[in-house]
């Protein structure tokens, strides 16, 4: 059989062309702890705590991380599987970098971590210069 439903173009994306190999050539079984090792897993928990795990790594990205930067970052990420040009993502990313600086969501992050506190992000709602951008 071969490599279907795009798998040829996105395995190696994930686990790397040696891995991808490994796997689509030789057609065999790969179980979860091999595929954790490989970085096709972000992380293997026990049945009997893997909703707490699920759950503490949400509550972190909605208690400290900006909704604007998780929703750029996502459309980044997403729009650069899209095509093969690594300087177009570079370029993308500076501009971007220059533009959320200049965000509230930036003084907020510097300023909790400086004083120890959760941060208080604005709005989750991103303007229209990074939600029109080629590549957020």
């Amino acid at each position: 059989m071969p490599a279907e439903y795009g798998l040829s173009w996105i395995l190696p994306r994930i686990v790397g062309l040696t891995h991808a190999a490994d796997i689509l050539y030789t057609g065999r079984i790969v179980y979860s702890e091999e595929l954790a090792r490989m970085g096709f897993l972000n992380g293997l928990f026990p049945r009997e705590n893997f909703m707490d795990e699920v759950y503490k790594v949400a509550r972190m990205v909605a208690t400290q991380v900006s909704p604007a930067s998780v929703t750029s970052a996502k459309r980044q990420m997403y729009a650069d599987l899209l095509h093969l040009a690594p300087r177009r993502s570079i370029d993308g990313s500076k501009d971007l970098i220059g533009h959320f600086m200049r965000q509230g969501d930036f003084k907020e992050g510097i300023a909790a971590y400086n004083e120890g506190r959760p941060p208080r992000f604005g709005d989750p709602a991103i303007d229209e210069k990074v939600s029109a951008s080629g590549v957020s």
